[in-house]
Formats: structure tokens, C-alpha cells, sequence
């Protein structure tokens, strides 16, 4: 009984620590005129920068997130989040800044 206890604590606790996001499918390249806005709204970004963040979230995000859903989670919010998971998926800060380029980039503008 003991053992099934345990395990169970186990299991909750690696569910919560990867979280609960709503999940997507990767978004597409973000290309031509959503790539220049990008690059006029966030200073620094451009085509390859935002090409290595959809690669690096592709590969990256999926292990505990399957894709989180980009338009789920308020756009304020995912600076923090890239900061705090950005340790966690082992990557350095300049790959870290690529990733919140493509995610901010890919969201659906009003």
C-alpha cells in the first residue's frame, strides 16, 4: 500500500511540475510581412533568429508541454516562462530570446 502511495505522490508530482498548458501543433514559419513586424516590434529579431526559435521549440517544448497552444497563454506572461523553462530545456539566453521571438511572433495579432 505503501509503495502504490508513493508512486502515485510520484506521478502527481512529475504531472505538476511540467504543468498543464492547452496544447497545439507548432506554428508555422513566421515569414515576409509577419516577420517584418516582428522585426518592428521586437528590436533584434529577424528571419534566422526567429527560424531557430520555431526549431528550438519544436524540439525543446514538446518533452512536457506537447506543444503548448501559443495563443493560450497571455503574451505579458511568456517572457517569464521562456526565462524559467529556458534553464530547464538547457538552453543558453541568446537561444532563449530566439524561442520568445517565434512565440511572440506566432501569436494570432488582434
Amino acid at each position: 500500500m505503501r509503495t502504490r502511495l508513493t508512486v502515485a505522490t510520484v506521478s502527481l508530482l512529475t504531472l505538476a511540475a511540467c504543468g498543464f498548458p492547452k496544447t497545439g501543433v507548432v506554428p508555422p514559419p513566421v515569414e515576409g510581412p509577419a516577420a517584418e513586424a516582428a522585426a518592428t516590434k521586437w528590436k533584434g529579431t529577424t528571419p534566422e533568429k526567429l527560424a531557430e526559435g520555431r526549431k528550438l521549440f519544436s524540439e525543446k517544448c514538446n518533452g512536457c508541454h506537447n506543444h503548448p497552444d501559443v495563443d493560450a497563454i497571455p503574451e505579458a506572461k511568456w517572457p517569464g516562462i521562456v526565462a524559467e523553462m529556458r534553464e530547464k530545456a538547457k538552453l543558453d539566453e541568446k537561444q532563449g530570446e530566439s524561442v520568445l521571438a517565434f512565440v511572440l511572433a506566432s501569436r494570432k495579432q488582434p
